[in-house]
């Protein structure tokens, strides 16, 4: 019988290994950069003239949502163990319904700016748009620019318990001062409402200005040789949805590049439960929101290849799938899975609708890329380095939630 002892010098030795290589992944990218057009410095232009009203947005958001961060933060300090994989304690349940009106507030608040900002941009990208059907007869280019979004047009559908419980393990993984302010204030959660929307109708998704395609990339780790899958991907799910992680893994989730709390639902990941997610990014130290939802054997949707549960032509098994929708709180919009592949790897893959002929969507694209790609090895060592033996539960539990 095998030791533990010798599976962990194993894993030891060929995390070392694969380490010493370097950044130790590979990318597929269809990213090819465009020249800058008169279509950028239009949107260029527009990014810059809604730039003073955002900064109002972001003080207006952050220290209107200050108060209910640190109400949150004492409850977690007080009420929460660690590890929890999932809070459906009496006290969730209470601090969600005296939080439940302020919270939808600064919720309507930020909504509204986000809807000012689409109908401004697309109102100011008219001309343009008619410039093209007239002189360029490209009104087909720009019908197909609405056809490729309309699949990611629905609203995500969530409640305030959902969000809470996102919110709850994403600022407990990053920390109070750094979810909200980053390091030297270039970036914070409110930013995700007031400048987000920017970067999302002026670049990444405008249809009336670009020519609008599916864009892919994929991002791989090396492969977990000496690793059961179903510990694997056990791991990995506690990485990314455990809600409140123990003291340890929690510091190494801070230090890294990149962190995503997508909160397991009722059944702990068993069913393709839909959860909001938030993702946040240690460099632009900006936090955004996904719908995720947990792929299981049986779940099948039309992205999906036959017989499997995941759209890559690299995937074996689907672990998440991930919506980004063109009216949700995300700078991209599109199709991302998180999944297991026949070669025992993790792959990252994205199947995104942008605009290829514009110089600074491309460039937020391949920052994305490149994030992910330098990743890799970080979620690779989380695995190596996650040891839990007790099983996935929640804390005591209301019967609610």
């Amino acid at each position: 019988m095998t030791k533990k002892s010798d599976v962990v010098a194993i894993k030891d030795a060929e995390k070392a290994e694969i380490l010493n290589k370097g950044r130790g992944q590979k990318y597929k990218s269809d990213i090819i950069m465009p020249p800058r057009t008169l279509a950028d410095r239009y949107a260029k232009l527009l990014f810059w003239a809604l730039i003073p009203m955002s900064l109002f947005v972001w003080l207006f958001l952050t220290l209107g949502a200050l108060p209910l961060a640190m109400f949150w933060q004492l409850y977690v300090r007080l009420c929460v163990e660690r590890p929890t994989d999932r809070d459906t304690s009496w006290a969730f349940v209470f601090m969600c319904v005296i939080t439940a009106p302020y919270a939808a507030f600064l919720y309507a608040f930020a909504s509204f700016w986000w809807w000012a900002v689409f109908f401004v941009v697309m109102f100011a990208s008219l001309p343009v748009a008619l410039l093209r059907i007239v002189f360029l007869c490209e009104g087909g280019k720009i019908i197909n620019n609405f056809r490729l979004i309309a699949p990611f047009s629905a609203f995500n559908h969530f409640s305030y318990m959902m969000v809470a419980r996102a919110y709850l393990g994403q600022m407990d993984r990053q920390g109070l001062w750094e979810f909200f302010f980053g390091k030297w204030f270039q970036g914070s959660f409110a930013i995700t409402a007031s400048v987000v929307p920017l970067f999302k109708y002026c670049y990444s998704t405008n249809p009336l200005l670009f020519t609008l395609s599916e864009v892919r990339i994929n991002q791989w780790t090396p492969p977990f040789e000496s690793m059961p899958k179903d510990e694997v991907i056990h791991n990995l799910r506690q990485l990314v949805s455990r809600e409140i992680h123990d003291l340890d893994s929690r510091g190494r989730i801070d230090k890294g590049l990149f962190a995503a709390c997508y909160p397991y639902g009722r059944s702990l990941g068993k069913e393709p439960d839909s959860v909001i997610g938030i993702q946040y990014t240690e460099r632009s130290k900006i936090v955004m929101f996904t719908k995720t939802i947990f792929s299981t054997p049986d779940y099948h949707t039309p992205y999906h290849a036959p017989g499997k549960n995941c759209r890559s032509e690299t995937g074996a098994t689907g672990i998440y799938d991930v919506r980004l929708h063109f009216f949700s709180f995300h700078v991209l919009t599109g199709y991302v899975e998180v999944n297991y592949t026949p070669d025992k790897r993790i792959e990252h893959p994205m199947f995104i609708i942008t605009a290829a002929d514009s110089l600074e969507a491309m460039t937020i694209y391949q920052s994305v890329n490149d994030l992910f790609g330098y990743y890799m090895p970080e979620v690779m060592d989380f695995i190596f380095k996650y040891d839990d033996e007790t099983p996935m539960m929640s804390s005591w539990g209301c019967g609610l939630c």
